[in-house]
């Protein structure tokens, strides 16, 4: 064979192939490098399929300084070329497939130029044999296909994109090792991956893929799908076999914790209407871990029945004993074997430490605990420190006494950031270097370094990155004259994170604007699930023949070369807002989602982001840096305004407008100019006096927050470089919560237009001996202490309000209340015939009424929209309950009598109630109600009028009288209700205006709901009596007398109510010539706290709490404890009703939700009276009826709710696809997606056991 390799550092890559030759016979093939033409042997009348015999070593074994390194061997015979139909490794093959072969530009497979293809649609499929198909993890599946069609002419295909899905299986046995026997059985995983026409998922997780772009995808494509215990890569190659068509990798998934690890199942398969051109397909096991195996007896024997005990757990030998993470550590947990000696083997490392961090101070010694000398080996580390008392280590290389390399104690895993300090003098070489992985050289497998390099004059200083083939470069980085920081120091970032971009892999960046941002992909390091042997490598070096050269040139006037840190840090806890650290969040506490792709996370009111407890461990003392944002908006973007709103809370959840325990808030607020830190009882403010910050002038900035023993330290360069000192009270060392958020403080809106920036979060652990040390213990700083933020946000003037409204508004309000409700009252007189031939006239007032508008400002109020309001109406069962929610926090009032109740406060039958009422009225005729004639003189004049006139007046008298006694039944209860005060008191005063006339319409609707509303009326009549006796004579005809025509206006702050006060009766306006008046009533005794009560055995009797457990989610020390969705179905089952008909702000889920079984158990037995109302779903004054009051055939149409996140269209067709069937039916898999795309959450939260997963199972799309 002919070919000249060039020989450098990169290894040789080569392959064998034994296949059917063109000629028929057995041939190999056989290329040792690329560029060289591949030599071919045929064996005539070679069985193929029997077993080969593989050797390999030395050719010119009698040579010289001959050696050979080998790097790996892989070998398969699953591999097909498409030539004829291969049974023996299909067992489905596509029976309509076309075969033809084309032109093929891929030579990086074998030799072939011509290739055969098949290609095949929809309703077919290649499914391999299960006795072929037998992988175990870590695999590669390699296949070529077309992009579109591989051939035009053949078919029908046409230049639309191909689009299939791979779908893998494990089996139920473990196959992972070889060596050991397991006779566990496991679950079923599937691993199910789409090629569509724009977008390639793998298990819900999504790529942007466009086969048929030109520019980034060629014809022939080559997907590499490498499964490995932990992640999984999927990589569509071009076809030069390097430039990237689409990648995407899951890492950290459970895909293989769950399962054996082998798969014997592969199935690829067009999508409806669509097809799939292939060409080549093999399967390869990658790179197994050694297995060290006691040697085997001579008579296999049977085994003596063993087993192990570890912290108090018994296991079965060869059983895997899991350590779980120490706190401040994070992984799958550290795992071991049972031995056959009944003793647990050796742990393997899967636990690593979050962060570490050294500033290097002058006042300590050197970190033994932390650091170890790698260069030169054996020399103190105490060496490395600086003469200068700078804070800082000085690296000399090549000097055998002095420290030129250190080495982290601690293993380090991806993804992870370093940030360093360095430095350069104008009068040294500062040469420095940063290394991660298992090696300090360049060019390393499974590493990656970068250097700075100080020679070539002062602009050409060259900033390097390396992975194991490559270097990227900048040869005018952090130059003295561009950048005028000669004696400066300078942060450099080197991360290491997994990504579909070129963000992902191995990057570095720089504070200094001449250095450019560099990445290198570091495949080598994703390989594997653990980085192997990987530490942190810092220092200086002199192994560059560049350096040596010019150090030699310049002889002893050669500056000395000296790498100088200033300070290290590593962490696991970061972000750039890129997407691909997501997992460093609790999704379930959050609103928000890191979902940006430019780097850059905005928030809209209302929105927050809390840690994960698991990645986020860190105790005192610890630093956080967090990039805040205003954001610019763009003219295509959603909102318009971008806004210095942030929140940074420790030990919080989201924002908070009160001081809280074992809490610190950081603040900044641009429309008030301040900045803030709430402590437990302080709130320290800058800015509040004086434009310290600039608020107009800057966009961004870093904000540097540093926890000690008793001190909290906050910086930053938007407002001045001041810096807040504070008194932070912790109770606790460790910390697992930190949130982001945008602040909502009293008497401020913000809307939904507006947005928060944060662009990177980042936080590192200090170690012990640093406490006291980073915060000034002795003072704190600021501009000013408070005890509350009064001062900053006040309450608007409440002076002649009412309700915090004006009084000609809140008369207003009223007024325009009254014209809403006549619509409502119309109907239910006319529906009871009280209105008779009135028609006309009512429809005029209602739609009058009805023309009114809703204020749609927005709200800190929590979900009462009428709609809202109405929906929980008509689901539940018709009662005349005001609910109002504030942040969800519901408050219960009867306002009026059931109408099936007979309790004594009014009830009576309701039609004798409304005739008595009916027959008084006409014997005292109409005017007697308003001092004789004034209603007479009001309408005209009843005895003047017909008989049909006077009828149209008496029922809209009864209407407007009926309407009266609505709005003081309504009112009173308001102003009765004290938890209804509170929440109207908390408001501004358009939120009241806007809540009063919500709540004014959803009991108006309540009441039309009710069987006979006319119930009201004995109460009215009573009501009414009172009055006459008191106002007797009262209100001439013309209006002149009290509360007559014209007076009503005026007469409103004559009552104790519209003063301010809250025990009285309301008034209300008729618009006529006569107003009714309604006297302060008897001031109501509190309310009676109720007993309480153990009702477990009941609770039990209906939920199966054992049962219901097993389906609920561990916490932080793996106890399974309820959340607010299963506490809500609790609760419905307790109730005996639909989960739909518990509203999801009830409140009492709150009580029932984050409790352990034990915890629940106790609190049954020892239940509040008021809280045991509630969990029963009614008025606690009121009686109950038991459980089982709702129906459980009740039933809402969810069709379009439910589509609208599932998207069933897709999810069957995909169905269809796989199973082969016109009509398919639900799998356990897509169940499981249906139902977590339903919630919003993560696939794996969502079990095979969930109910609502047993519910789907099964079903084709009709059903």
């Amino acid at each position: 064979a002919s070919g000249t390799p060039v020989f450098n550092s990169d290894p040789l890559r080569g392959y064998m192939v034994y296949r059917e030759g063109d000629d028929g016979n057995a041939t190999l093939i056989f290329s040792a490098f690329e560029g060289a033409t591949p030599a071919q042997v045929s064996y005539t009348n070679r069985t193929f399929f029997a077993p080969q015999s593989f050797y390999f070593g030395i050719f010119d074994i009698n040579g010289t300084d001959r050696s050979l390194s080998l790097q790996s061997v892989s070998l398969t015979s699953f591999v097909d070329w498409f030539e004829s139909q291969r049974d023996d490794l299909w067992s489905t093959y596509a029976s309509g497939a076309l075969q033809a072969s084309y032109a093929s530009s891929v030579d990086f497979i074998d030799e072939l130029t011509t290739r055969n293809y098949i290609q095949f649609a929809a309703g077919d499929a290649l499914e391999a044999d299960n006795t072929k198909f037998q992988f175990i993890a870590p695999f590669t599946i390699s296949m070529l296909y077309g992009a579109t069609s591989l051939n035009d002419t053949s078919n029908d295909g046409g230049t639309a994109a191909a689009q299939f899905t791979m779908t893998l299986t494990t089996a139920t046995t473990d196959g992972r090792n070889v060596f050991i026997s397991d006779s566990t059985t496991y679950d079923v995983a599937t691993l199910t991956i789409e090629f569509t026409e724009d977008t390639l998922t793998v298990n819900g997780e999504s790529t942007d893929y466009e086969p048929t772009n030109s520019t980034a995808c060629s014809l022939e494509l080559f997907v590499q799908v490498s499964i490995a215990p932990g992640n999984v890569t999927v990589r569509v190659l071009n076809e030069d076999g390097i430039s990237e068509c689409a990648a995407i990798r899951l890492s950290d998934t459970s895909l293989l914790d769950v399962s054996s690890g082998n798969f014997d199942s592969l199935r690829i398969a067009p999508m409806t209407d669509s097809w799939l051109s292939v060409s080549y397909l093999a399967v390869i096991n990658d790179r197994l871990e050694d297995t060290i195996t006691l040697p085997p007896t001579a008579t296999p024997t049977a085994a003596p029945t063993t087993e192990c005990v570890y912290e108090g757990e018994t296991y079965a030998v060869n059983e895997s004993v899991v350590r779980e993470c120490l706190f401040g550590w994070y992984g799958a947990g550290d795992r071991a074997r049972c031995t056959e000696n009944g003793q647990v083997g050796a742990f393997e490392q899967r636990c690593f430490k979050i962060s570490f961090a050294d500033e290097f101070l002058s006042s300590l010694v050197f970190d033994d605990d932390l650091w170890y000398v790698y260069e030169s080996e054996g020399v103190n580390g105490a060496a490395a420190a600086a003469f200068d008392n700078s804070d800082s280590l000085r690296f000399l290389p090549d000097d055998a006494s002095r420290v030129g390399i250190l080495r982290s104690q601690y293993r380090i895993a991806w993804p992870m950031r370093v940030r360093a300090t360095v430095q350069q003098r104008s009068d040294e070489c500062n040469l420095w270097s940063i290394a991660l992985g298992s090696s300090w050289g360049v060019r390393e497998d499974d590493s990656m370094r970068v250097t700075w390099n100080c020679f070539g004059g002062d602009d050409n200083k060259q900033l390097s990155l390396y992975n194991s083939t490559f270097r990227l470069y900048d040869a005018t980085c952090w130059g003295a004259e561009s950048d005028s920081e000669s004696d400066s120091a300078m942060s450099v970032l080197l991360s290491m994170k997994h990504g579909a971009t070129m963000s992902g892999g191995a990057s570095v960046r720089t504070n200094v604007s001449s250095c450019a941002s560099m990445s290198l992909r570091t495949y080598d390091v994703f390989n594997d699930t653990v980085w192997p042997d990987a530490y942190v490598f810092f220092g200086t070096y002199y192994d560059d023949d560049e350096v040596q050269d010019k150090l030699e040139a310049a002889g002893e006037s050669a500056p000395p070369v000296i790498g100088r840190f200033h300070a290290m840090y590593y962490t696991q806890f970061f972000t750039d807002f890129d997407t691909y650290m997501t997992h460093i969040w609790d999704v379930n506490a959050s609103s928000a989602i890191d979902e940006s792709t430019n780097g850059l996370l905005l928030m809209q009111p209302d929105e927050l982001l809390v840690s994960n407890a698991s990645v986020f461990q860190f105790s005192i003392p610890f630093m956080l840096k967090v990039g805040i944002e205003r954001p610019t908006a763009g003219n295509v973007d959603a909102w318009t305004e971008g806004e210095y709103a942030h929140a940074i809370v420790i030990g919080g959840s989201g924002y908070s407008r009160e001081r809280r325990s074992d809490t610190v808030q950081i603040v900044y607020d641009g429309n008030k100019g301040v900045k803030l830190v709430y402590t437990a009882d302080t709130v320290y403010a800058t800015g509040l006096h004086g434009a310290v910050c600039e608020w107009q002038d800057v966009d961004q900035t870093e904000v540097t927050i540093v926890v000690d023993a008793t001190k909290i330290s906050v910086h930053d360069s938007l407002c001045d470089d001041t810096t807040i000192i504070a008194t932070h009270l912790f109770t606790t060392v460790n910390h697992t919560r930190v949130s982001l958020a945008f602040i909502d403080p009293d008497h401020v809106d913000y809307f939904d237009s507006q947005r928060i920036g944060f662009n990177f979060m980042e936080a590192y652990q200090y170690q012990t001996r640093y406490t006291s040390l980073l915060v000034d213990m002795h003072n704190d700083s600021a501009g000013v202490t408070l005890t509350d933020t009064r001062d900053i946000y006040p309450a608007p003037e409440e002076d002649n309000l009412i309700l915090g409204l004006a009084i000609w508004l809140f008369a207003l309000i009223v007024a325009i209340v009254v014209l809403c409700c006549c619509a409502v009252c119309c109907a239910i007189l006319h529906k009871l015939k009280i209105i008779g031939n009135s028609e006309k006239l009512v429809a005029s007032r209602g739609a009058d009424g009805s023309k009114q508008n809703r204020s749609k400002s927005r709200e800190h109020v929590g979900n009462t929209s009428v709609g809202s309001l109405r929906q929980q109406s008509e689901s539940a069962v018709p009662s005349a309950t005001l609910t109002a929610n504030n942040g969800g926090n519901e408050a219960n009032q009867q306002l009026i009598p059931n109408a099936n109740s007979n309790n004594g406060n009014g009830a009576m039958d309701a039609q004798a109630a409304y005739n008595a009422y009916a027959q008084q009225q006409q014997q005292q005729q109409v005017g007697l109600a308003y001092g004789g004639a004034g209603y007479g003189a009001g309408y005209g004049g009843m005895n003047a009028m017909n008989a049909q006139q006077q009828q149209m007046q008496m029922a809209l008298y009864q209407q407007q009288q009926m309407q009266l006694f609505y709005q003081q039944q309504f009112m009173q209860a308001m102003m009765n209700d004290q938890q209804q005060k509170q929440i109207l008191m908390s408001m501004d005063a358009p939120q009241r205006k806007v809540y009063i006339e919500q709540q004014m319409m959803a009991y108006m609707a309540r009441i039309a709901q009710q069987p006979h509303p006319q119930q009201q009326m004995a109460q009215y009549q009573n009501m009414a009596q009172q009055y006459y006796e008191s106002n007797a004579g009262s209100g001439g005809g013309d209006g002149e007398g009290e509360g007559g025509g014209g007076g009503a206006v005026s007469g409103m702050n004559e009552t104790g109510f519209m003063e301010g006060g809250m025990n009285t009766n309301v008034m209300a306006n008729m618009g006529g010539s006569g107003a009714i008046e309604l006297q302060p009533m008897q001031p109501q005794p509190p309310p009676v706290p109720l007993p309480i009560v153990n009702i477990l055995q009941e609770f039990e009797s209906r939920v199966d709490l054992d049962a219901f457990f097993e389906l609920c989610g561990t916490d932080d020390n793996g106890n399974k404890i309820t959340d607010a969705n299963r506490a809500r179905i609790m609760i419905a089952k307790y109730r005996g009703v639909s989960p739909l008909k518990v509203h999801e702000n009830d409140e009492a889920i709150m009580y029932f939700s984050d409790l352990t079984i034990f915890n629940l158990r106790a609190q049954l037995q020892e239940l509040p009276g008021e809280v045991a109302a509630l969990l029963k779903g009614h008025d606690p004054m009121q009686p109950f009826a038991g459980g089982g009051g709702g129906n459980d055939n009740d039933t809402v149409d969810y069709l379009v709710d439910f589509d609208d996140k599932v998207r069933m269209k897709q999810v069957f067709t995909e169905l269809q696809s796989q199973q082969g069937s016109h009509d398919p039916r639900i799998d356990t898999y897509h169940a499981r997606v249906m139902v977590s795309n339903l919630r919003s959450v993560p696939f794996g939260q969502v079990s095979e056991t969930e109910p609502a997963v047993v519910l789907l199972v099964g079903k084709n799309l009709v059903e």
